[in-house]
Parts: C-alpha cells; sequence; structure tokens
C-alpha cells in the first residue's frame, strides 16, 4: 500500500515496525473495519430482499423496547462514525484509509437500520446478520481501540470511544432474552426457531428441557413442538416429492434415466452451504493449534537465547490455541446438528415416498414388490440417509486434511514428507477395488434378504396350508438357502472390512516411520542428515496423529456412502415402478340426484392382472422380459438345488397367464341399494371389487363411479391394542359416537362377551 492511502508513519504493516506486538492502522482500518463493513452491507441488503420477496409478516406486533433501543444505539454510532470521518478528513496528512473506514461503517449501519425493521416484522427472534456483524464490530473495535491507545495525539479517538460503548450495549439489546416477549409467548414456533445465533451455537435453548430432564422423567408434551418444521413429514415429503416429479419430467424430456440420488442431493442445495463451511471450518481450526505449538515451543526457545521474545507474544499464542479449540468444537457441534436434520428430513421424505408409492402400485409391479420388500425400503434402505448423509460432507473436509496435514510436514521434514503422499497415492487403486468390491456385496445382500423376507411372508401368510401338507421342512430348506448366502456375503463383507480397517490404520504409522527414515538419513540440505530436535519430533508427532484421523475416516465414508448409492439405487428402481392409471375409472365426487340412476357401474368390462401379452409387446420390450425372465430360471434353478429341490423347467419358472381374468363385465348398482356379490371360491368376486376400484388392468369396457368409495377387504385391519383403541384407531374418543358405531357395526353383544369388554387387549391377527 502506498503511503498516500494509508497517511501515517507505520504504512500498510500489517505487523507494526515499531516492535510492540500490534498491527497498523491502516492494515486495521482496511481489513478490520471496511471489509467487514462492506460484507455487512451486501448481507443486509440481501436479507432484506429475502425476507419481504419469501416471507409473510407474522403479524404478532414488535417488541417496543428492543426494536427502538437498538435502532437508537445504531444510530448514536452512525453519528460517530459519521463525525469521526468528518473530522479525519479535516486534517492536513489524513488518512484515506482510515476515512473510509469510518464512512463504510457508517453507511453499513444504515443498512443494519433498515434490515431492523424488517427483522421485527417478519421474525420473532433477533437477527442473525445483525448480531454477527456487532460480534464483528466488537472484535475489530477492541483491537482498533488498543491500537489508537499507543497514538495520544488522535483526536477522534473519544469519538470511537463512543462508538464502541454503542456498538456494546447494541450487541446486549440484540441478544437479551426475548422468551418472556408477547411477540415470542404468541408465537407457535419451535424453540429452535425462536433461538439467537448465540443459543443455536451454545445449545441454550433446549437447557430448560434438559434441565426438567434432570428433576424428573420427561412427557411427550415437554417435546411437543422442539421440530424444526422442515422435518416434519407434511413439510420434507411435499418438497422432495415435486423436486422428483420435476426431475422426471425434465429427465423425461431429455429421454435420460432419472436418478434420485442427483434430485435429493440437489434438492437440499440451499442447506450444504452452511454445513459444507462449518465442516471445512471445523476441519482446518484443528490444524490451527499444533502451527500455534510450534510457534509456541519457538517462543520458549527463544529465552535459551540473547534475543527472547516478548511475554505478550506468549499469552497471544497460548490464547490463540485456546480460541481454535473453541472454535472447532463450536464448528463440529453446528455441523452435526445441521446435517443430521438434512438426514432425517431426507429419510423422512423418502419413507412417505415409498409409502404412498405403495398405495399406487400396478397389479404387475405388486408382483415384483412384496410387502416385505417395501418394509425393507422404509426400514433400511431410507434409514441410510440419517445414518450416510452426515458423512457425505467428509468427502470436502478429509482431502483438504489431508493435504494441510501434507503441507505442514514438508515444513517440517522437507521433501522427506513427500514419501507420505507416495504410501497415500500407491493405495488409491486398493481402495477403488475395494469400493466396488463392497457395492457389489451390498446389492447382492440386500437382494438375498429381499427373497427372504418375501419367502417368509409367504410362509406365514399360508401357515395352514404348509402345515396341512406338511411342508415345513422344503419351506425351512429353501430359506435356509437365502439365509446362507446372505450369512456367505456378510462373511466376506466382513473380512474385507477387517482389511480395509487395518491397512487405514496402520497406514498413518507407515508414513511416519517412511518419512523419519527418509529425514534422519537424507533429508537435510545437500541430502545431509536432517536435523532431528524436540520441536521437529514432538510438532511432526502431533500431525501424523492428526494425519491418522482423515486417512482414519477414508474407510467409514467409503463403506456408508457406498450403502447409501446401493441403498438409493433400489429405492429409484422401486418409485419407478409401474403406477396404476387414473383413466381406469371414471370418477364423480358427488352423488346422482336421481336414486334410480346408478352409482357404479360397469359396461362390457373386460379385466386381467397382467397388462398386456408377449404378442402386444415390442421387440425390445419382448428382449428385456425375456433376459429377465432367464436371470429369473437360473436363481431359481439355482436355489432349488441347493435345498435339495426338483430343479424347475424354464417353462414352470416364467409361466404365466395372459389371459384376462373377467370377461365382458356388464354391471350396474343403484342409489341406496344392498347389493351382494355370491359365487363360489376362484370365480373371480375379489377380482371384481378390484376391477371396480381400478386395482386391476381394464383391457376393455368402460367403469364409473360415484361419491366416495371404502373397501374393506378380508385382509384384516386389527393392531396389537385394547378392543376401544382399535375402534378409535388414534382418533378423540367421544362417547356418543363410539357408541353409535360400535351399534351400527353389531358388535355389542360381542364386546359383552369378552372379558373386559372393549379394554380387552387384542393381537394383531385378532387372538386375545
Amino acid at each position: 500500500m502506498s503511503s498516500g492511502y494509508c497517511g501515517d508513519q507505520e504504512g500498510w504493516g500489517p505487523t507494526s515496525p515499531t516492535g510492540r506486538i500490534d498491527l497498523t492502522p491502516c492494515f486495521e482500518s482496511t481489513i478490520l473495519s471496511t471489509l467487514p463493513a462492506c460484507l455487512a452491507i451486501v448481507a443486509f441488503s440481501y436479507r432484506s430482499w429475502t425476507l419481504h420477496k419469501d416471507r409473510q409478516p407474522h403479524g404478532l406486533g414488535r417488541t417496543q423496547v428492543i426494536y427502538w433501543l437498538g435502532q437508537s444505539l445504531m444510530l448514536v454510532s452512525t453519528v460517530a462514525l459519521i463525525v469521526r470521518a468528518a473530522l479525519s478528513g479535516s486534517k492536513d496528512n489524513y488518512s484515506p484509509a482510515e476515512v473510509l473506514a469510518s464512512a463504510s461503517m457508517a453507511v453499513s449501519w444504515i443498512f443494519a437500520m433498515g434490515l431492523n425493521v424488517f427483522e421485527h416484522r417478519y421474525e420473532i427472534r433477533s437477527s442473525t446478520a445483525i448480531y454477527s456483524y456487532y460480534l464483528v464490530a466488537i472484535v475489530a473495535g477492541s483491537i482498533t481501540i488498543r491500537t489508537l491507545s499507543a497514538f495520544p495525539s488522535e483526536s477522534s479517538i473519544t469519538l470511537y470511544y463512543v462508538y464502541f460503548a454503542s456498538v456494546i450495549l447494541g450487541f446486549a439489546v440484540e441478544a437479551w432474552p426475548r422468551g418472556k416477549t408477547h411477540v415470542q409467548q404468541d408465537s407457535t414456533a419451535s424453540p429452535y426457531e425462536k433461538a439467537n445465533i448465540f443459543s443455536r451455537y451454545w445449545f441454550h435453548y433446549i437447557q430448560q428441557l434438559i434441565s426438567d430432564g434432570y428433576k424428573r422423567p420427561l412427557q411427550s408434551t415437554d417435546v411437543q413442538g422442539m421440530m424444526p418444521h422442515r422435518i416434519k413429514t407434511k413439510f420434507s415429503y411435499s418438497y422432495l416429492s415435486d423436486k422428483w416429479e420435476a426431475h422426471l419430467i425434465k429427465r423425461a424430456a431429455k429421454g435420460k434415466e432419472p436418478q434420485l440420488i442427483k434430485t435429493i442431493l440437489f434438492a437440499y442445495g440451499p442447506q450444504w452451504v452452511p454445513v459444507i463451511i462449518y465442516r471445512i471450518l471445523a476441519s482446518v481450526l484443528l490444524f490451527v493449534a499444533p502451527e500455534l505449538m510450534n510457534q509456541l515451543l519457538s517462543f520458549t526457545k527463544s529465552f535459551s537465547t540473547n534475543d527472547p521474545k516478548p511475554v505478550a507474544l506468549g499469552i497471544v499464542l497460548s490464547f490463540g490455541m485456546f480460541l481454535a479449540t473453541i472454535l472447532s468444537a463450536m464448528m463440529e457441534g453446528q455441523y452435526n446438528q445441521l446435517v443430521m436434520n438434512m438426514g432425517i428430513e431426507a429419510r423422512t421424505a423418502l419413507i412417505s415416498m415409498i409409502y404412498r408409492k405403495a398405495l399406487k402400485l400396478s397389479p404387475a409391479a405388486k408382483q415384483t414388490q412384496t410387502p416385505g420388500e417395501i418394509n425393507n425400503h422404509m426400514s433400511v434402505d431410507a434409514e441410510r440417509w440419517s445414518q450416510a448423509l452426515p458423512l457425505t460432507p467428509f468427502w470436502f473436509s478429509v482431502p483438504l486434511e489431508i493435504c494441510i496435514a501434507l503441507w505442514l510436514l514438508y515444513r517440517q521434514l522437507g521433501w522427506a514428507s513427500l514419501a507420505g503422499l507416495a504410501t497415500i497415492i500407491a493405495t488409491t487403486p486398493l481402495q477403488g477395488w475395494i469400493a466396488t468390491f463392497f457395492s457389489k456385496a451390498k446389492d447382492a445382500k440386500l437382494t438375498a434378504m429381499d427373497n427372504r423376507i418375501r419367502l417368509v411372508n409367504e410362509v406365514l401368510s399360508g401357515i395352514k396350508i404348509v402345515k396341512l401338507y406338511g411342508w415345513e421342512s422344503s419351506f425351512r430348506n429353501k430359506i435356509a438357502v437365502y439365509r446362507n448366502r446372505e450369512l456367505s456375503i456378510l462373511r466376506k463383507m466382513g473380512i474385507a472390512f477387517s482389511f480395509m480397517t487395518i491397512m487405514f490404520s496402520s497406514m498413518t504409522l507407515l508414513i511416519a516411520l517412511v518419512s523419519f527414515s527418509i529425514y534422519a538419513t537424507v533429508g537435510g540440505p545437500g541430502f545431509a542428515p536432517g536435523d532431528i530436535n524436540s520441536q521437529t519430533i514432538f510438532v511432526s508427532i502431533t500431525l501424523f496423529g492428526m494425519l491418522n484421523r482423515p486417512i482414519g475416516m477414508l474407510s467409514y465414508i467409503l463403506g456408508e456412502t457406498i450403502g447409501l448409492i446401493v441403498a438409493t439405487r433400489r429405492i429409484q428402481i422401486y418409485l419407478l415402478s409401474e403406477e396404476l392409471s387414473d383413466d381406469q375409472i371414471e370418477r364423480s365426487e358427488e352423488l346422482p340426484k336421481d336414486p334410480a340412476q346408478s352409482v357404479i357401474e360397469i359396461k362390457s368390462g373386460v379385466f386381467a392382472w397382467d397388462k398386456e401379452g408377449p404378442e402386444e409387446e415390442t421387440e425390445k420390450q419382448m428382449k428385456v422380459r425375456e433376459k429377465k425372465e432367464a436371470k429369473k430360471h437360473n436363481l431359481e434353478a439355482k436355489e432349488a438345488k441347493e435345498a435339495g429341490l426338483p430343479v424347475p423347467t424354464r417353462a414352470e419358472s416364467v409361466e404365466r397367464n395372459y389371459e384376462p381374468t373377467l370377461k365382458n363385465i356388464t354391471l350396474s348398482v343403484n342409489r341406496g341399494n344392498l347389493t351382494a356379490i355370491v359365487g363360489r371360491v376362484g370365480q373371480g368376486k375379489t377380482s371384481l371389487f378390484n376391477a371396480m376400484i381400478g386395482d386391476m388392468y381394464k383391457r376393455h369396457g368402460t367403469v364409473r363411479m360415484s361419491g366416495r368409495v371404502a373397501y374393506a377387504p378380508q385382509q384384516t385391519w386389527i393392531i396389537n391394542a385394547t378392543v376401544k383403541e382399535n375402534i378409535t384407531f388414534g382418533l378423540p374418543y367421544e362417547q356418543e359416537k363410539y357408541d353409535r358405531i360400535v351399534y351400527a357395526a353389531g358388535l355389542g353383544p360381542d364386546i359383552d362377551m369378552l372379558p373386559a369388554g372393549d379394554q380387552t387387549e387384542i393381537g394383531e391377527r385378532g387372538i386375545n
């Protein structure tokens, strides 16, 4: 910087040339005042625009005392800075840097006053942007006051004291708890949404809950309203579902295959920004402590020389190590909370999407997507997102941590530290092979688990037939085949994971051994032996220990990421399954006014459980079908051979009946009529009901239905609870309505026969 811009005898600096431990006024004015002020102006403008554009006024009014006191203190700060800028500019040898700093800060506080108006209109908590700027202004002001005190002739220091005092008071007002104010008491927002940034960083907003939990067992009412709105299924499902539907339309227009994992990652794009920033800051701050420790060791070593360093430097270094550790823990805490919320949000959204998809599956899709597999998608695959998503940002921080550690090691050991880099590069192909193996193994394991659960569900649903014909051993053998295959894959994965863990755990020791050996032998100048002293050893060992963390994390995040990709691919296949067509039935929400008109009408209906026969397929569809049938036959033949059962022919494995189940159906049901469908077993009564509600493929004819429809099939909807709880089924209990329903259903005599009346506990299949 030129002396004209700085306008003082110390110049740009950044450190003072006079020997004192301080920054120059020019550097402080530019970096600590002007730069934050310019960034604040941009941030305040953007925040004001987003509040006005995206939010609705909460309509709860203002916290008058806090609002007007905050505005008044910001006005005092602005006036003090404007006067200081005018006085500084009137000097003969004035500093443009100082004038620019005062003017830019004055403008920033004017923008802060404008933002404060919007914040109180749209938010119920203190402004994060203004709160953060207060913190920056206090830190910068403390350093500036210390520097100005070294210049007794500074005439505008009094105005800076006024500014600094108003900033401290303004910070206290902005940080003042608002839980007792009418605005927050009248709001239904969660404690997290009411908390200011200080409370969020230190998790003070849950202190009351922790205190209550210490004094007594927590009740469900204690945690009511604690959940952020984004995690709630109502929001998370609609948000991700809309993104997925838009992605399907976009990819279909381009003729490309949809990608669910890409949709999820991009859907939470804005949330990734703070998460990645917190993750990187936490990683970088971890390495600040070793570097400051190196400087502290140099500081202590200087006392054995004739030129000891100032004691103040040691105090600053010690405080810096403490501050870096605290800040790293804060960043880690914020990262964990945000990324866990994202994982739960993705999980709840996916579970809801999977469940809603199950209600719309076509008959053909239900043949390949059994209830057991759907349950697996919700309990295993969707759960992967809450487990693996928190590790995804480590793909940004782990390489950065390795690079920083190697760079700091290079400063300590020179080119000898490159041996560590060579070791990491040499193991990269092995990591790629392990990743490929885990991807295939996890896919095979989940497929085996799906098959096992499907077979178990079939056996349990037909257990009477199985026991009647004595088929227990045959089905037990078939289930054992799937289970043994699953255990075999798990065993191979365990061996591979153990090898991977040992490899990554020992890599740090290997890097340290190779680096120290080379440094001690030829690591010095001119390939002479390197100088190994206590400082080099102590700092290097610390850095090697810190290098162990990211390298050790590689194996874990690699396995979890592969599991996430496999699970998402399985969910994607399920979500892309065929759905019921909306044009199967002509629906009308209103009942016909004429009682003689029909509410259900079928004309010349032809219905089938299969969409189309082979003769209706295209050549491409036929090839895909034949490939799937061949794969299915090979799998069933292998299973039968392992279970000691007869090997089925291909015709038996892929046999399908494409004939319509119902032909030439014409039916009319008038309003108010009670109609019974009577027939022997297997004559299509259930199929007819499924055709009415659109659960079968309509190959020909028309189906019209008016009003609302309730379908109660033979499958029981009974949960393990009391009779009364099964009747209310989660709804509030109303005595009059309850008695009316029991009477209408004719359950009165049955309930009277039970030993405890409607308080009798019922099993899941109606057992009592």
